[in-house]
């Protein structure tokens, strides 16, 4: 029973004074647990006021609200595991210049755009999520952090400026797709606007030098429409590739890979602290985030990564 049926159930006079203090405070006893959960957790403080739960981040000090009902927001994925793909998170940084473009699409709730608006202030970051629930939430976290370098878009990309169906729930806001990757018969349709990555960084007139790109799925047509962007500046390009995503756009992980080389770029994957080249994903691959490379413009920071790895 919730804490608000048990307080209606109290003041109707269905439940006994002693009996209603005592189940109360099973649920109230949880924050002494979650004070000492926290301890082993990237996650240090949790604000609970009215109407929002505000995590914040150990290392930055990163403040980040959370939506009733999502399973797996990053500050959550921090308490249930302790950390949330740092390895990762490091290894972009070091991959980074310290005044990069940065493209972040699929930023989600924008924990990642945040803890990068942190780590490198002198970065310009834009922030690409198309379902308005979750895009309010990112604007939210933008505010509350105070992160003018990060500016949200609302919209998503892809191969042509149109108007997409996506797929969204809110106990897995990050699993929102143009399909519906989850296989959820209750997910629910929305009618968002994407746009060519090559219009936008045209129109902004930007240098992109680091692109992120985690949209569950549809990360060719994203690429697709950014080929001109990535051919002229290279940017050094992190890419989730899932085969059990890819699948229902009906398109391999490898097609991202060979769009990629026609571009001179190599497909990488994270070994502890270096890099291993990964020239196709097949069956025994377990991995599923990838950094793209191109040899000769990367040259120096492969170097430099190798050397941060021995």
């Amino acid at each position: 029973m919730s804490l608000s049926e048990l307080r209606r159930d109290f003041a109707q006079g269905r439940i006994a004074k002693a009996d209603f203090i005592e189940a109360m405070y099973r649920h109230h006893g949880l924050l002494h647990e979650y004070s000492e959960l926290l301890k082993d957790t990237e996650v240090s403080a949790i604000e609970i006021t009215e109407g929002r739960v505000v995590m914040t981040i150990r290392e930055t000090g990163l403040r980040l609200a959370i939506a009733a009902g999502d399973r797996r927001p990053a500050p959550l994925e921090m308490l249930n595991f302790g950390t949330y793909e740092r390895e990762f998170l490091e290894a972009s940084l070091a991959l980074m210049d310290e005044d990069a473009d940065v493209l972040d699409v699929g930023a989600n709730i924008g924990w990642y755009a945040l803890t990068l608006s942190r780590r490198r202030p002198a970065c310009r970051i834009f922030s690409f999520e198309p379902i308005p629930r979750t895009f309010r939430d990112l604007e939210e976290n933008i505010r509350i952090n105070g992160a003018a370098n990060v500016r949200p878009m609302p919209f998503g990309l892809s191969e042509r400026e149109e108007e997409k169906t996506f797929y969204f729930y809110p106990e897995g806001a990050a699993n929102a797709s143009a399909a519906n990757v989850s296989g959820r018969k209750d997910a629910r349709e929305l009618r968002c606007r994407v746009r060519r990555l090559d219009d936008f960084v045209r129109e902004e007139g930007l240098r992109p030098g680091f692109i992120k790109c985690d949209v569950e799925g549809a990360e060719l047509f994203v690429l697709r429409g950014g080929q001109d962007a990535v051919s002229r500046h290279k940017p050094v390009i992190f890419c989730e590739m899932l085969r059990k995503w890819t699948a229902p756009f009906g398109y391999h992980p490898n097609d991202i890979i060979a769009l990629l080389g026609g571009l001179g770029y190599r497909c990488y994957l994270l070994e502890g602290r270096d890099l291993a080249e990964c020239p196709v994903v097949d069956e025994s691959t377990v991995d599923t985030n990838f950094f793209f490379l191109h040899p000769a413009a990367h040259a120096a920071k492969l170097k430099a990564f190798a050397a941060r790895a021995g």
